[in-house]
């Protein structure tokens, strides 16, 4: 599993759903070893209204197919 790793040390997954620009996924029902991280980060974005858990979109993130 890749992970980027920013110069100061954090990683990028965990940062993004922090700030609310991602959301915790696990693919292929193979949890990464930062999975634990990435969902407190999300969690902690949730709590605070933060990116995609804000306004306007308040979590959803469904979308439409282009026709």
């Amino acid at each position: 599993m890749a992970a980027i790793i920013l110069a100061d040390g954090r990683n990028y997954a965990i940062e993004a759903a922090r700030a609310g620009h991602a959301h915790a996924y696990i693919y292929n029902h193979r949890p990464s070893i930062w999975a634990p991280q990435i969902a407190s980060a999300e969690t902690e974005a949730k709590t605070a209204g933060r990116g995609i858990w804000g306004a306007p979109c308040f979590g959803n993130t469904a979308s439409e197919p282009l026709r």
